[in-house]
């Protein structure tokens, strides 16, 4: 049986096809540590986060440290 994650990684794969350049960075979450607590609220509450600057208060000193590095 193909994971859950096996069948994202085809679906990137797939859609990038339609680009003629692609590139990957690859950020360790300790290096983003607001786009990792973000990334799991929105798995956890199976849910979209949208806001544009007026973020969650749960998340402001984690986003000012990130600026900040």
């Amino acid at each position: 049986m193909i994971s859950n994650k096996a069948v994202v990684v085809v679906k990137i794969i797939w859609f990038f096809r339609k680009f003629d350049s692609v590139q990957i960075n690859w950020i360790d979450r300790c290096s983003n540590k607001a786009a990792d607590l973000l990334c799991n609220l929105a798995i956890k509450k199976k849910c979209n986060l949208y806001f544009n600057t007026d973020y969650p208060v749960e998340i402001h000193n984690i986003v000012i440290n990130d600026a900040i590095k």
